[in-house]
């Protein structure tokens, strides 16, 4: 161990693991929430809007985007879920999430 490890100050192993899961589970809120709202927006554009007023038109876009947001995550869970785990683990790996490091900066 070298002199820099010694005079570091660790940082407890619940607090770490607590924190990496909190950062696992705001992972995949993220990302779903990243998907959902590009996914409706894009499903949004398909509606004719000719004769409505602006809130009707954006029910209809709200419920549009809502259903179809909806049947992508249903079809495509694994592959979302895969992601977020990717991420999740490049990101605690190198560091990059706070608290989960060995040592305190």
């Amino acid at each position: 161990m070298s002199e820099n490890e010694k005079n570091k100050e660790k940082r407890s192993v619940f607090i770490r693991v607590f924190l990496s899961v909190f950062w696992l589970i705001a992972t995949f809120m993220l990302l779903n929430s990243i998907i959902g709202a590009v996914v409706g927006v894009m499903s949004a554009g398909d509606i004719n809007t000719t004769g409505m007023s602006i809130s009707e038109s954006a029910e209809a876009g709200a419920q549009l985007g809502g259903k179809n947001s909806t049947e992508f995550m249903v079809e495509h869970l694994g592959k979302v879920m895969l992601s977020g785990l990717a991420i999740w683990m490049v990101f605690s790996i190198t560091g990059l999430f706070p608290g989960i490091n060995k040592y305190k900066k």
